[in-house]
């Protein structure tokens, strides 16, 4: 049966498919103060916002959350180490207790001394400049014995239980193990949205030096989703998936692109951009969901 995002999915109109979330809201049976947040949440996500008529489309980015380390770049100036904190500089009340709705595998390149990530893969299995991950000789478990400059990681979106705002999660290195955890969690159930969870931090010593820091933590609130916030959270996966398909398909033939601008090149600059083709996609911070 087709959701209500499926059914204007065709019409490739994100615009049109807010809407028909913002139908569904005016419909549950929740309080006044959830519907309320829904609406303003909505609102974030709509890219026709007043004042942006003349400028191109506007794609909204949900948070990206984060652990407050000792040696992180730019946290708030409220928070400290041990928190949770967003790239909008927002700290969070632990526990956070949130939803789970979509999932998805990915890989994160960095490379020595740079803060910003060189690469990554939406999938594990194609970088966003259309080179196959299993070719690279940077990815994951490249080199026995020898530590990549790639990433495994295990990305969520998530909803706060009163709606107010979607949260980006991605687990990786130490935080791999928790986000390994909640998909199995998840996965337990028909859907992943039908119950609730708690996600805080916790202090453990590294092996050797005993240096601190900070994991993520998960655990079950033991509780299900009310049924009326299914009925959002349903759709808003229908919308994230929608999504997540046209990006993938600009994508595809952004690289078909310049891949072809290449094969046209010397034999000396095809090995150049073997492994990073020329592409107007810039890794960004914000594209990220580091924990």
């Amino acid at each position: 049966m087709s959701t209500e995002i499926e059914k204007v999915e065709a019409k490739n109109d994100v615009s049109n498919q807010i809407v028909a979330l913002a139908n569904i809201v005016k419909a549950l049976q929740v309080p006044e103060k959830i519907q309320a947040n829904f609406t303003s949440l909505l609102n974030r996500m709509n890219p026709d916002k007043p004042g942006f008529e003349d400028t191109e489309a506007i794609r909204w980015y949900p948070p990206v959350v984060r652990i407050h380390q000792s040696v992180s770049t730019n946290p708030p100036a409220n928070s400290k180490p041990g928190n949770l904190y967003t790239d909008a500089g927002e700290v969070l009340a632990q526990p956070l207790e949130f939803i789970p709705f979509y999932m998805h595998y990915g890989h994160v390149r960095f490379e020595p001394g740079k803060s910003s990530p060189t690469c990554r893969s939406e999938d594990a299995k194609v970088s966003i400049y259309g080179d196959v991950c299993a070719e690279c000789p940077h990815r994951p478990f490249a080199k026995e014995n020898e530590r990549s400059e790639c990433s495994k990681t295990l990305n969520f979106l998530v909803i706060t239980k009163d709606g107010k705002e979607i949260y980006a999660l991605q687990f990786s290195k130490t935080g791999y193990k928790t986000g390994s955890k909640l998909f199995q969690l998840m996965s337990r159930d028909a859907a992943p949205w039908e119950r609730t969870y708690f996600m805080g931090t916790q202090q453990e010593a590294r092996k050797g030096d005993g240096a601190k820091y900070f994991v993520p933590t998960v655990t079950p609130t033991g509780e299900k989703t009310d049924p009326e916030m299914i009925k959002f959270v349903s759709e808003l996966f229908s919308f994230v998936k929608a999504g997540r398909m046209r990006s993938k398909e600009e994508r595809d033939t952004r690289n078909a692109e310049n891949k072809k601008r290449i094969e046209g090149a010397t034999e000396n600059a095809k090995n150049a951009n073997q492994y990073g083709f020329v592409s107007s996609t810039k890794v960004e911070d914000k594209d990220l969901t580091t924990i």
